[in-house]
């Protein structure tokens, strides 16, 4: 089941040509359009303790819950999947209309997810929020993407010494009850690979290839397709002095806050991205 772990984290990572192939990248229907925007965003990936595993199975168990009574495919619990914050500045974001958001300012958001298969012949791993995301524009709420307003402080600041460069990102984000910051620094040495999806074919198609389905807690009984088109660089070598990685989440949600402060958690990967996001209704 290693094995497994690590593929997730390549598929998220990485990002499998197989994954580039399969997908289809259509042109987008109006009607099932939900949100985009142009995102510079990191994923810091974690491997769950036991505590943290407890929790996460609590909360899909409440999903599965309202699945079963509507007649959808269960989330299959994995205590491999790994759990991750995205952290994420977007430009031109979009909701559901497609049109300009009130608010033309960029959106800053943070997202707590873990992953999970659905059952039977539906089959396929969905991304699962674990909560809705803090946001600073309530714009983009408003139009009915999940999500809570927040308060954000927030630096990206790249220097370059002698031919090296070092990405230093710090972010806070706190509402009344929430509060989640987290920084990264790390040097260009440190980064042990670079991807970019889709693949040519489906990159000169419609610029942007199916990544994978996501599912939000809040909105159980609803999937949503994600479409992607990224450059990543990932760093995974946790080891080095020289690469900072720090991740402090109180929130409400006990069950949250269980699993990613859990003592046991372990760190799997840090990816840096900078990619072109359409999500639509599946």
């Amino acid at each position: 089941m290693c094995n497994r772990r690590l593929v997730r984290m390549i598929v998220i990572a990485f990002a499998t040509v197989a994954l580039a192939s399969s997908a289809s990248a259509q042109c987008f229907d109006p009607a099932k359009h939900f949100r985009g925007g142009l995102w510079k965003n990191w994923i810091f990936q974690l491997s769950p303790g036991q505590s943290a595993l407890a929790a996460v199975q609590r909360i899909e168990a409440e999903i599965n819950s309202a699945r079963a009574a509507a007649g959808l495919p269960l989330l299959v619990f994995d205590p491999e999947e790994p759990v991750q914050i995205s952290i994420f500045e977007e430009e031109n974001p979009r909701g559901p209309d497609g049109a300009n958001l009130p608010d033309r300012l960029p959106n800053q958001e943070m997202a707590l997810v873990t992953f999970a298969e659905l059952e039977g012949a539906y089959g396929g791993e969905v991304a699962v929020f674990l909560t809705d995301p803090l946001r600073s524009n309530a714009s983009l709420t408003a139009k009915g993407v999940p999500g809570v307003t927040a308060v954000f402080e927030r630096k990206i600041s790249s220097k370059v010494e002698a031919g090296q460069s070092e990405m230093d990102t710090d972010w806070t984000a706190t509402t009344d009850s929430d509060r989640i910051k987290f920084r990264a620094r790390y040097p260009s040495d440190a980064l042990a690979g670079r991807a970019r999806f889709p693949g040519t074919a489906a990159y000169l198609s419609c610029n942007v290839a199916h990544l994978l389905d996501i599912l939000y807690r809040t909105r159980p009984t609803e999937t949503f397709q994600w479409f992607d088109r990224y450059q990543l660089a990932a760093v995974v070598d946790f080891a080095r002095k020289d690469v900072e990685v720090t991740l402090k989440v109180n929130h409400h949600d006990p069950d949250v806050d269980q699993i990613f402060n859990d003592p046991a958690n372990r760190p799997l990967a840090l990816g840096e991205y900078d990619r072109s996001v359409r999500i639509e209704r599946k």
